[in-house]
Order: C-alpha cells, then sequence, then structure tokens
C-alpha cells in the first residue's frame, strides 16, 4: 500500500497489514481482534519552509471552500430555547433531551509493527534537517477501549535505531496512569544540530546512553486547574558521553562523561532529586571579550554587543504578576552523590585593563546531600591546581610551579554554610590583578597566596559570619608602582616598588560577625628578603601612603571599568566626555570623604588586631627625596630584627608598646641600629625608639647640604644618636646626638637658597682630630598642626651654623662643654691696656680652643673712646709720670710704684707740675693733702683723640704679645686697626676678638 498527499508527496507505505478478528459486531458496537501486525511501514513526514507538516494538511479542508460552509453552518444549529416559567419547562427540556450515544467496545488482544521506517525532512532550518530512523518495531497487548475503573492498563515496547544509536521504549497505560521507560544507546547528540545551530554559534556533539522514563498520574480536577500536569521524569543509570562544545576546531567546552543515577524530577513539585551525579573530566574556557561579553552571549546567534538594561528599555514592560496570581515557586536540586573527576577551566577577562587570566586544572569535588532549599551542612571536599597560563596551568599539567587547593569539610548552599580544613599553597593571586587594580595603586606581578588551617563561613539574614585559624603566607611578592601624582614620580611607573620572598603569618585568626567588631590575630610573623622603594614626591607627600585607592579613586575606577566594558564599541569622542564626568565625581566625593574623617569618631566596629612576635630579615630600602633640590636617594641594605607583640587594643586605656630591635647597613657602609618600644597599631602613637647610625659617609648627603647651607659636602662621616620618647597625650621629647668626623664643605653653590658660613661653623665645632659633637635635644607637641619634628631639627641645625657668623665664640664655648659666653671680647679697665687676671683667663681658654681647632684664626681689635674713658685717660697719665718720677730717682729701677713710696713721688710730680697751684698770703704754694694734689694733677692732664687712638693700640698689642706667650703661633694670630672713634651706649673699655678660617 502506498499513500501520497495531494502534490503525490509519499507519506506511508507498507507492506503488509494483518489483522486477527476474534468477534467483531458492528451493529452492536463491538471489535475484538485478536492480533494486529503491520509489516515494513514507512512514514514520510515533512516540514516546508513555512512551517508546514504534511501530515497535519491532511484534517485541514481548502480554504475555498471552508468559509461558506462555516457561515452557513452557524445559522442552521439550533440556539437554546429560553423557558417561559421556569419550573414548568424543566420537565420539557428533560423529557426531550437526546441521549448520549453508546461507545465503541474496543479490544485487541495484541499489536505488533515490524521493519518499521520513519523519515522526516526538515526545510524550516538552515541547514535543512533530514533524520531516518529504522528497525522500528512496536509491541502492544491488553489494548481495550473504553477504560473503565476495573480496566488493567495496556502495554507495549518497541525500539528504533537512529543513525548508529538505538531507542528502545516500554511501558503500560491507562485513561488515568501511565508510564513509559526510554532506554538509549549511543544516541548522538548530532541528530538535534541542525535545530541548535538556530540558536548556537558552536555545534555540539555527544553520545546519550541510558534509561528515560516519563510517569504520569492524572491530577484531580482542582490540581489541574492550578496548573498540575501530574508528570515526573526519572533518569538514570544515564550517562552523556564525549560532549563537546566546539567553534570550528576550537573545543570550548568538553566532558568525558557525566552520569546520572536515581533522577526524579516532578513537575509539580518543581524539585530536582539525584541519587549521584558525576562529571568526569570536564573542561571548559570561560572568558569575557574585550567589549564585556562573556562567552555564552557570544555563543547566541545574532547577538550584538551587550547594552545596559538601562541604555536599551523595552518598548513594554514585562508584565508582573497580576493581584489574582501566585509567582511560581523556585526549583529545587538536591542531589545525594556529587563528584567532579579531572575537571578544568581555563578562565580569561580581557574587558579589564589589565587582562585577568587563570587555569585551574586537577579539579575534583566530592559532594553529599547538596540541596538548595537549606539542608543541613554535609560532607565536601574539592581539589585542584591553580595556575597562570604559561606557568603549569596548561590542562592536564601537573608542574610543580602550580598552585593547589585542597578543601575538607562540609557545605550546604541555601544558606551558605561551610566548615572544614582548608590547604592551600602557591595560589597566584597575580592572576587577578586586573581585579586588584580598582583598589591598589600598583601592578602585580607575582604574589603566590598559601593557607592551610580551619574555615567556618556562614551566612543568614544579618549577614556574613568568618573564621579562619590557620598558617598563611604570601611568597615571591613582586608589585610594580603605577602611581604617579608628579613629574618626578613618573619617572618611577613600571618600576619596582615592593618585594619579598616570604611572608608567613603563623598562627592566623580571622573571625567576623555581623554587628561585631572584626577580629584578626597573627602569633608569629616573618618577613624575609624584602624590598621597598620609599620616595617624597614634589610635594612632600610618601608614595607608600598612596597604595591603597581611597573610596573615591576605588569607585571611579571601578566605574571607568564598567564603562570600558559596556562600551566597547563606542566612539572615542563618547569616552572622552564620560571620563571628565567619573573625574569630577571623584573630585567631588574626595573632599567629602575628608571632611567626614575629620570629625569621625572611634569606631566601635573598627577592627581589633593582634600580633605576635614578628621577625624581618635581609630587608633592602631604596629611598629618594624629590621634595628637595637637588635630590637625594639613599640605600638602606642588611635590615634584620624583631618586634615583639602588639595589639590595636589599649587594656586600661594605655597601649602596650613591644620591643623593638632593627639592625642594618646605610649606603652599603654605615652601620644601623634601631632599639626601643613602639606600637605600630596604637592610637594615639606611643614610642620609646633609640636610633643609632655609625660611619655613615656625608657626601651622598649633598642634596640636603646645598638646600639648606648652600654649600655641597666633599667628604665626612656621621654618627648618630637619637632618642625619641612619644606619650599617648602627644607630647615629644627628643634627644639627637650626632658626631661629625671630617666634615669638608666645598664651595658656595650658585643659585643655592641659602648660604651659610659652614666652613666657620666647622672650625669651630671640629675638635684638633675633626670630629664634630653635637647634641641637639627637641620637644613638643605632635597634637600641635604648626609642630613638626623634622623641620624643627632643622631648624636647629640651619641656627646652630648662623651662630658661627652671628656669635661664633658662643657656639666655641659650647663645644668646649659650655662656659663663659664673653671670650668673644676682653675687658680692660678705662684708660688701661693691662690685662686683668679674669683677662688672662678667659683668653687662656681662647688659646686652648684653638689650639684643638687648628683651622681657626684670630684677630685682635683694640677698642677705646675718649668720651667713655676721659677721666681714665688722665688717671693713667697721671700714674706713669709718677713711675717717671720713680725711675728718675733710680733708673735701674724697675719694681712697680708700691703704696708707700706713692706720696712722697706724687709731691714731686705735684712740685714739677706747670700749672696754677693754690698759694698763701706770702705766695708760696700751699701744702696739700694727696687727695687734693691728685684732684688738681687730674683736672690738668690732657685727654685727646690721638691718645684714645694710642690706647686702643695698645689693648690689641697687649692682648697679642699674651697669646703669643701662651705659644699661640703668630701665623694664627692678627691684630686688626685699633677703634677709637664713638662707641655704642653703654660700651665697656675691651677689645674685641673674632675668628675666622685658615
Amino acid at each position: 500500500m502506498r499513500l501520497t498527499d495531494r502534490t503525490g508527496q509519499d507519506l506511508l507505505a507498507y507492506e503488509r497489514l494483518k489483522i486477527d478478528m476474534a468477534d467483531v459486531r458492528p451493529l452492536e458496537q463491538v471489535v475484538r481482534l485478536a492480533h494486529v501486525e503491520l509489516t515494513a511501514p514507512v512514514v514520510h513526514a515533512t516540514r516546508n519552509a513555512a512551517g508546514e507538516i504534511n501530515w497535519a494538511q491532511l484534517a485541514q479542508t481548502p480554504a475555498p471552500a471552508a468559509a461558506p460552509s462555516t457561515t452557513a453552518a452557524a445559522p442552521a444549529e439550533p440556539a437554546p430555547k429560553t423557558p417561559a416559567s421556569g419550573a414548568a419547562s424543566a420537565p420539557a427540556r428533560n423529557a426531550t433531551a437526546p441521549r448520549a450515544p453508546t461507545p465503541w467496545t474496543v479490544a485487541i488482544a495484541s499489536a505488533a509493527v515490524r521493519g518499521g521506517t520513519v523519515r522526516w525532512a526538515d526545510q524550516g532550518t538552515r541547514p535543512a534537517a533530514a533524520l531516518q530512523a529504522t528497525g522500528l518495531t512496536l509491541d502492544a497487548a491488553d489494548i481495550a477501549l473504553p477504560f473503565t475503573e476495573s480496566s488493567k492498563p495496556f502495554t507495549f515496547k518497541g525500539g528504533l535505531n537512529v543513525e548508529g544509536g538505538a531507542l528502545a521504549f516500554v511501558g503500560e497505560a491507562t485513561d488515568r496512569r501511565a508510564q513509559t521507560t526510554v532506554s538509549l544507546n549511543t544516541l548522538a547528540l548530532q541528530l538535534a544540530a541542525p535545530y541548535l545551530a538556530q540558536a548556537l554559534e558552536p555545534q555540539v556533539s555527544g553520545q546519550l546512553t541510558g534509561d528515560l522514563a516519563v510517569l504520569w498520574e492524572a491530577p484531580t480536577a482542582k490540581a489541574a486547574q492550578a496548573g498540575a500536569t501530574g508528570v515526573t521524569l526519572s533518569a538514570g543509570p544515564l550517562a552523556l558521553e564525549q560532549f563537546a562544545v566546539k567553534q570550528g576546531k576550537t573545543t570550548l567546552v568538553s566532558l568525558a562523561k557525566l552520569e546520572v543515577h536515581g533522577a526524579q524530577v516532578p513537575l509539580d513539585t518543581r524539585t530536582v532529586t539525584l541519587e549521584k551525579l558525576t562529571l568526569t573530566q570536564p573542561q571548559a574556557t570561560v572568558d569575557r571579550s574585550a567589549d564585556g561579553r562573556w562567552m555564552v552571549e557570544r555563543w547566541a546567534k545574532g547577538g550584538s554587543p551587550s547594552t545596559t538594561p538601562a541604555a536599551n528599555p523595552p518598548a513594554t514592560a514585562a508584565p508582573g504578576p497580576s493581584a489574582g496570581t501566585t509567582a511560581a515557586a523556585p526549583w529545587k536540586l538536591r542531589v545525594a552523590d556529587f563528584a567532579v573527576e579531572g575537571g578544568a577551566v581555563a578562565f580569561a577577562d580581557n574587558a579589564q585593563a589589565r587582562p585577568v587570566a587563570l587555569d585551574v586544572t586537577a579539579l575534583n569535588i566530592s559532594a553529599k546531600n547538596l540541596a538548595s532549599d537549606g539542608s543541613k551542612p554535609e560532607a565536601f571536599q574539592l581539589s585542584a591546581r591553580v595556575a597562570t597560563p604559561g606557568r603549569g596551568g596548561s590542562r592536564g599539567a601537573t608542574k610543580s610551579d602550580a598552585g593547589k587547593i585542597d578543601y575538607q569539610g562540609t557545605l550546604a548552599l541555601q544558606p551558605l554554610a561551610a566548615q572544614g580544613k582548608l590547604d592551600m599553597a602557591r595560589l597566584p593571586l597575580h592572576a587577578l590583578d586586573g581585579y586588584l587594580a580598582s583598589q591598589l595603586s600598583l601592578e602585580l606581578l607575582r604574589a603566590d597566596v598559601g593557607f592551610k588551617g580551619q574555615i567556618a563561613l556562614a551566612q543568614s539574614d544579618k549577614g556574613t559570619s568568618l573564621r579562619l585559624a590557620g598558617d598563611a603566607a604570601i611568597d615571591e611578592l613582586k608589585a610594580n608602582s603605577t602611581a604617579a601624582s608628579t613629574p618626578k614620580t613618573e619617572a618611577q611607573v613600571g618600576e619596582e616598588l615592593l618585594a619579598w620572598k616570604s611572608l608567613n603569618l603563623r598562627g592566623l585568626t580571622v573571625a567576623t560577625a555581623p554587628g561585631t567588631a572584626p577580629r584578626v590575630e597573627v602569633k608569629e610573623t616573618s618577613l624575609v628578603d624584602f624590598f621597598a622603594r620609599i620616595t617624597v614626591n614634589e610635594a612632600g607627600r610618601i608614595n607608600l601612603t598612596d597604595i591603597a585607592k581611597t573610596p573615591a579613586e576605588a569607585q571611579a575606577a571601578n566605574a571607568v571599568s564598567v564603562a570600558t566594558a559596556a562600551g566597547g564599541a563606542a566612539s572615542g569622542a563618547a569616552g572622552s566626555s564620560t571620563a571628565p564626568a567619573v573625574s569630577a565625581s571623584a573630585s567631588a566625593a574626595a573632599p567629602a570623604t575628608s571632611a567626614s574623617a575629620t570629625v569621625a569618631k572611634a569606631d566601635p566596629l573598627a577592627p581589633v588586631v593582634q600580633f605576635g612576635p614578628v621577625s624581618l630579615v635581609n630587608g633592602k630600602v631604596l629611598f629618594s627625596d624629590f621634595f628637595i633640590k637637588p635630590n637625594y636617594s639613599a640605600d638602606l641594605s642588611e635590615l634584620t630584627g624583631k618586634l615583639s607583640a602588639f595589639s590595636s587594643e589599649a587594656p586600661g586605656g594605655e597601649p602596650v608598646l613591644a620591643d623593638l630591635e632593627l639592625r642594618g647597613r646605610a649606603e652599603g657602609s654605615a652601620s644601623l641600629e634601631v632599639t626601643g618600644k613602639l606600637n605600630p597599631l596604637a592610637k594615639p602613637l606611643a614610642l620609646d625608639i633609640v636610633g643609632k647610625v655609625r660611619d655613615l659617609e656625608l657626601p651622598p648627603l649633598t642634596p640636603y647640604s646645598v638646600k639648606y647651607a648652600g654649600h655641597g659636602i666633599e667628604r665626612g662621616k656621621l654618627s648618630m644618636d637619637v632618642n625619641y620618647k612619644v606619650l599617648p597625650s602627644g607630647q615629644l621629647t627628643a634627644s639627637n646626638r650626632l658626631t661629625l668626623n671630617q666634615l669638608t664643605f666645598g664651595e658656595p653653590v650658585e643659585g643655592a637658597p641659602n648660604s651659610l658660613p659652614v666652613k666657620l661653623a666647622v672650625a669651630l665645632l671640629a675638635d684638633r682630630n675633626g670630629v664634630i659633637d653635637l647634641d641637639l635635644p627637641l620637644s613638643g607637641s605632635l597634637n600641635d598642626p604648626q609642630f613638626s619634628v623634622g623641620p624643627v631639627i632643622g631648624r636647629i641645625i640651619v641656627n646652630l651654623i648662623g651662630k658661627a657668623l652671628t656669635a661664633p665664640f658662643s657656639l666655641l664655648a659650647n663645644a668646649l662643654g659650655g662656659g663663659s659666653s664673653e671670650m668673644s671680647h676682653v675687658a680692660f679697665a678705662p684708660g688701661s691696656a693691662a690685662l686683668t687676671p679674669e683677662a688672662k683667663e678667659n683668653l687662656g681658654k681662647v688659646v686652648k680652643a684653638l689650639a684643638d681647632r687648628p683651622t681657626l684664626k684670630i684677630t685682635v681689635t683694640g677698642m677705646a673712646s675718649l668720651k667713655d674713658e676721659r677721666e681714665g685717660l688722665q688717671r693713667e697719665r697721671l700714674q706713669q709720670l709718677v713711675l717717671a718720677e720713680k725711675r728718675r730717682a733710680n733708673a735701674a729701677d724697675t719694681a712697680p710704684v708700691s703704696a708707700a713710696e706713692y706720696p712722697a713721688l706724687l709731691k714731686e710730680v705735684y712740685r714739677r707740675a706747670d700749672m696754677p697751684k693754690p698759694r698763701n698770703l706770702v705766695g708760696l704754694a700751699k701744702e696739700l693733702t694727696v687727695q687734693e694734689m691728685e684732684g688738681l694733677l687730674l683736672a690738668n692732664q690732657s685727654a685727646t683723640q690721638a691718645m684714645a687712638a694710642e690706647l686702643a693700640q695698645d689693648r690689641g698689642e697687649a692682648i697679642r704679645d699674651y697669646l703669643v706667650s701662651q705659644k699661640l703661633s703668630t701665623d694664627r694670630l692678627f691684630v686688626g686697626a685699633p677703634k677709637a672713634g664713638t662707641q655704642a651706649d653703654k660700651w665697656t673699655p675691651r677689645a674685641e676678638l673674632s675668628l675666622g678660617t685658615q
């Protein structure tokens, strides 16, 4: 037999139809067949490009005939009669109502189909689909219609072959219940390829083997009205093998085998229950392109670059659930036994400014009783190897440089809860550098993270709780600078900023809980082979304080990242208009943040941090100061030390200070030692630190000396002892003892902001061995915004050097350990050039100081004043006349005039004096007392400016002669021009001493 459609295309053909009738009574509507068998049927089913299926068209009436027939038939239907009087008409209607037709009774003892073929062709897909099933068999038994409550279900079974695969089914059914089980044998997913191609760019392949089952039980009328279907799907054992999703020759997703056991899916309860789910060697590439689209978005055919929903809203909003409807309950998943074996994931995010790439291999997961509806935590294990591409991260690689992660414990999905043992080693944190860029101003080139210990995580309505307890490590860290706020620091962008070989945190405990302050405790910390580049920029700001971006900067960076991903295909003009807006937003947010931080009080939820002993081994610091001009750089190396326990908590209100010991070298030659007590976490700051530097070469400090003194340093070494003590009140007490050895300054630098007499200062302060000892005490309050330690010390040193010009002898007295500040002049009696014992004592100190400072020279300048010393000059002249009178009597007598000799010698001087004298009545000179004679003689002594000039000269020569007598070399001694003019008010007779350098 052959059956065709109107166009002559084949629909059905078969070789033979055999029917064995047992009892057929048409008039009684009874058909009982013993056996029905169809041999070699061939079914042709097609769908054209318009979506029309050939078999469906058989039931359709041609359109031109259908319209009149339908129109004509409509009025022919009798309209329901309306009762005229209600109760009276009801019996009449019941009496005339037609009886329901008696149904046919059909029974088929057995039915069979042998050697069937089904051919399907679909022109509605691109490419067109073609499918052929052969070897179709079907056996059915005990078919009885209509169904009754006592009816037994009819049974059926059969199978077919589909292009290398096979399908077999068996089941039974009634009008209230039906079930069937389908057994698949290497059924290829490629059979559905033409249909998947309509929605997906990649090609899907794989083979299904196993059992699927469908159970239908008719729902009650009420349940059916509510949407119940009564359908339950089940599967298992079921396996999907050799599954792959490919784009050309590139495999995007692959799976060696997926096994399902004991799957139950009752559609009405929206639950999926699996006894066992196993994925063997799953491999996937998860990536996001530069335009911000994930791979699944690019897989969809007709997809375009993603845009945000807000940018392209739908024309009509999707209607939400009405007041009278209830939103469908979410699906629930329960897996009694879940496993992943040998998985691999290649992750890449190219939407970041610095792309992110990470390879996960050897992924193994084992879980018990996973559930999405809040079951209690059950056993869970996870292990994997993690690496950046090219470092042990290729699929299937087991290189030793790949990191590993291993978790053994429990896991619950909803709410999320996990507790167990976590072991991580060498996880490449640097692979996530692109995500850290929005939070940190550095490029993380390498950082291997490890942790071994216990972890407990729990989510609740109030928030997330976390507890970690174990040992953590960050090894092989290398980070380059990316921040530049000034022209000088721009040159350091891309240079190494931080590095270390290992940072170990032993006994790490982290505890966070909603509404409580986070607590972090570390029993022991060690940092080995570390490096830091510390820079003071042109504005005086240290670079390390800017590593962590402020919230405003991070928000701006994230906004730029999102804008870049969303607008990967946008024009440059759009990007240029976005950047100022983001910058303005960040600028506006920064003052607000700063202002709020200024008035913020102590945060009760501020983290509580406790550190045990900290050890530092073999550190190096490169220091650059661009704030001073010319710029300065220094290297600190071999830094090794330790810090005892400290905490952010302050029991009793006083912070506990830790013991600090740090030793190293400065500039490769000087030794460095820092000891004392401090607490880096204490607020307010509190410390008591002693620092020592020995034999630091000074020429590298030339930039500082040029800035503050105007001279470069040619040679010299520095040793320093400092002691800084800061109380919690902010009070600072400090001592700074500096020892400078063989300090030698060069010539003045043209254009320097200052020019101080540094050479004279060195000559004054240095002893005969070229050593300068300075003690610079310091005190103040750190709470005073005008107080800053560095500038204060600078002012002390500058003022000290300035004294070389303004008060050199005061500086010399300090260098001698204190003493008289009157060493700069020698006092004389009015009119006299004789040195007093006090003057000789002071000159002895000067000689001693000059003997210890061979580069100094001294100039003596005698001084006199006729106005202030007239009487003294006259008295000195009288004393010279008395002495001359004694020499006249005995020229060999060199002794000074004694008190006993004085009256007689004075009388003789008076006698010889040519001046008016008091006389008696006879005209002879009266006899006068010594005082009367002195008064008359003094009144008649001359006092001239020439005499004052001579006195000034005599005073200078008297000091010179005395210094020479004290073994001071004449090469270092000079007598300046005398000064006998008008002197300042309150001037006293003296000679001035001034110092200079050879």
